[in-house]
């Protein structure tokens, strides 16, 4: 458990039976069993979905195990694992990442559990996101960081012109330690 989560987070993590009128699924291992079970014979042009996705991810270099799953993803017996969230600045709050991994180990849970299924992660950005006074800025150890730029509408097209100067910052506060370094070209080959 993550105490540093919202009283929402906290509540859904700890109340969430108090929920279910809500959810369709108990977020627990016998609820995605559930709802795996439930979801088996619901139809999905899964040929397009490959295709949609081999095309995006055409234009970038992708893992072998990226480019397996998304062909996984034609099978009958492939689900996936999905979260989201909203594009943040360098990441914004551990929570971005945290969100990644967890949906990542869960995956690979159900991988172990389930052998005759396959499981596949998926992040979704809502990079059409409009709400960029809630991205701009980030705390970094105790300073903030703010990306200075007039663009409007959503976040996820915004050239990333100025974002340099967002890198330097980090640059600055991070300083120059080998980890530092490692995040710093992280950084820089993204932008």
């Amino acid at each position: 458990k993550i105490h540093a989560l919202s009283y929402k987070d906290v509540f859904y993590q700890d109340q969430f039976h108090q929920l279910s009128k809500f959810i369709s699924f108990d977020p627990t291992l016998e609820g995605l069993q559930q709802a795996v079970e439930a979801r088996k014979n619901f139809p999905i042009d899964r040929s397009l979905l490959v295709n949609v996705l081999s095309d995006h991810y055409s234009q970038y270099p992708i893992s072998d195990k990226q480019n397996n799953n998304i062909q996984r993803l034609k099978e009958t017996s492939t689900f996936t694992i999905v979260t989201a969230h909203q594009p943040s600045l360098v990441g914004g709050p551990a929570y971005y990442f945290y969100k990644i991994f967890s949906t990542i180990h869960l995956a690979t849970k159900m991988n172990e559990l389930y052998p005759d299924l396959h499981f596949v992660p998926v992040f979704i950005s809502g990079s059409e996101d409009h709400d960029f006074e809630e991205v701009k800025s980030l705390q970094l150890f105790g300073k903030s960081i703010t990306w200075d730029t007039d663009q409007t509408g959503p976040v996820g097209r915004f050239n990333i012109e100025g974002l340099g100067q967002v890198v330097n910052q980090v640059t600055e506060i991070l300083g120059k330690s080998p980890k530092a370094a490692d995040v710093l070209a992280m950084l820089e080959s993204a932008m």
